[in-house]
């Protein structure tokens, strides 16, 4: 005997509850609903006290009733059902969220209770005493905490005029509201793209809601894409999410990316070099176009430091002993050696004399790690070091040179490794000591605290002269 694939209808009814997970599906239905009607505005209104929910549109209105509570049975024309997927699930949440139900339309309207709809009871389509262009759908006995936030972020994309409690909502994200561009995924909107400060947050959104958005995004600072509904499908039956995301989100970055390399090659043609570099290198950084460096004849100033101060270890972006270079350099003068480029690893024990050196030298600090491999600065940064000395300074201690009254003085010498130098620093110093750029703390516990300053007192090729001055309360030992 066959058998056959055979549904429960009401075990699917009293169970198709739990396949939502967020209320407000029921308001994005509503208003998805309205825009598939052709309406141009939605009223919404929301009475907390009541927990009334009031959904008018002016749209083309209901002309079968029973196609509204006909679930997985869509009433729209086969077109659009073909290019927006309408499944007609999504008004069937009205159904479990609220208590009552009453819907108007073209002279027409029903009332019934929700629990008796589920229950399958016969619902009576009356005729109304007023006839209703468009649709107007109440919810008795709905709640929906913080509403009002809610649907503000609902409708910041969606494509028809919204009204909550008779206030126009702010739609910035539309496609009315927006300078898109058209690709093979759908309409794009690059932010900021004639002043150059860019950021790679991400907004994505189907049928004008969101669907997928950059963590910690905000509003009015995130690149836009409007997906086109006949390649991209919503996870039925909240479609708050993509279906198949981890295989899209590349895909629709991948395209926002090629986007934004079209805009910098069309503003680098436009603007030149240097006001090219001024106004758009962070937005070349945003979305690693550093091939576009490449050929270029100057270095942008914003990968370019000065050594202005005492160099201090401290926490990442907070060398205070570092500005930035106010104008970018020409490829000539860093060739003919004009400007010296030297790129340095963060201070620590084992570079503090070099840096010492690079400030007093007045090398220009430069990190080309930020740029493609193929530029033509590489070979320029740090060409010195190799060329004079062939590898970083090491320090090494000697003896003192006078001893005061709560205070040690001692010279030390930093030599290049590779020559015959004095022995290193002793294994006790550097075993009970961390060397903070160019200051030294006691590591171990006890009372005894000191502290050390390494000053540059004479320069050779061959090595630096520094003199480090020690104050102690606790005797001091090689």
């Amino acid at each position: 005997m066959p058998i056959y694939v055979h549904i429960n209808e009401a075990g699917a009814l009293r169970n198709q509850r739990y396949a939502f997970t967020d209320r407000f599906t029921l308001v994005s239905e509503l208003l998805q609903n309205a825009r598939r009607a052709g309406a141009t505005r939605v009223e919404v209104s929301y009475d907390e006290d009541t927990q009334t929910l009031c959904v008018r549109d002016d749209g083309a209105g209901i002309d079968d009733f029973q196609a509204l509570l006909s679930i997985y049975a869509s009433r729209w024309p086969t077109a659009l059902c073909m290019e927006e997927q309408a499944f007609g699930v999504g008004f069937s949440q009205c159904l479990y969220l609220a208590r009552q139900c009453r819907v108007a339309s073209k002279g027409q309207v029903i009332d019934f209770d929700c629990a008796a709809a589920l229950a399958q009871q016969p619902i009576a389509v009356l005729e109304s005493a007023e006839f209703i262009d468009g649709t107007w759908v109440t919810l008795y006995g709905v709640e929906l905490p913080d509403w009002q936030a809610r649907i503000e972020r609902l409708c910041v994309g969606f494509a028809v005029e919204v009204g909550l409690n008779h206030q126009p909502l702010p739609r910035p994200l539309a496609l009315t509201q927006l300078q898109t561009q058209t690709t093979p995924l759908g309409q794009v909107y690059l932010l900021s793209r004639d002043d150059g400060w860019s950021s790679t947050d991400l907004m994505v959104f189907l049928q004008g809601f969101c669907v997928w958005r950059s963590p910690y995004c905000r509003i009015n600072q995130a690149n836009v894409i409007h997906l086109d509904p006949r390649q991209f499908l919503a996870r039925l039956p909240d479609r708050d999410k993509l279906l198949d995301e981890e295989l899209q989100l590349p895909h629709i970055k991948a395209t926002l990316q090629q986007c934004w390399q079209q805009v910098l090659h069309e503003q680098l043609q436009h603007l030149g070099e240097t006001l090219f570099l001024q106004r758009y290198y962070h937005s070349v950084q945003c979305w690693e176009q550093w091939p576009l460096l490449n050929a270029l004849t100057v270095l942008p100033a914003a990968l370019c430091q000065r050594i202005d101060d005492y160099p201090q270890q401290s926490e990442p972006g907070l060398e205070g002993y570092l500005q930035p270079c106010s104008r970018p350099f020409d490829r000539q003068a860093i060739e003919q050696g004009a400007v010296q480029l030297v790129a340095l690893n963060p201070l620590d024990e084992q570079n503090a004399a070099l840096w010492m050196f690079a400030r007093a030298m007045g090398f220009v600090l430069c990190d080309p790690a930020r740029l493609d491999p193929q530029h033509w600065v590489h070979p320029m940064c740090g060409c010195w070091m190799r060329s004079r000395f062939g590898s970083a300074p090491s320090v090494s201690s000697s003896v003192p040179t006078s001893t005061v009254a709560g205070s040690a003085r001692r010279w030390c010498c930093a030599k290049w490794c590779g020559s015959r130098s004095p022995r290193p620093v002793s294994t006790w110093w550097m075993k009970r000591c961390a060397i903070r750029g160019c200051c030294i703390s006691r590591t171990t516990r006890g009372p005894g605290r000191w502290c050390a300053r390494l000053r540059v007192t004479s320069m050779s090729t061959s090595a630096i002269t520094a003199t480090l001055l020690m104050r102690t309360n606790t005797p001091w030992r090689n």
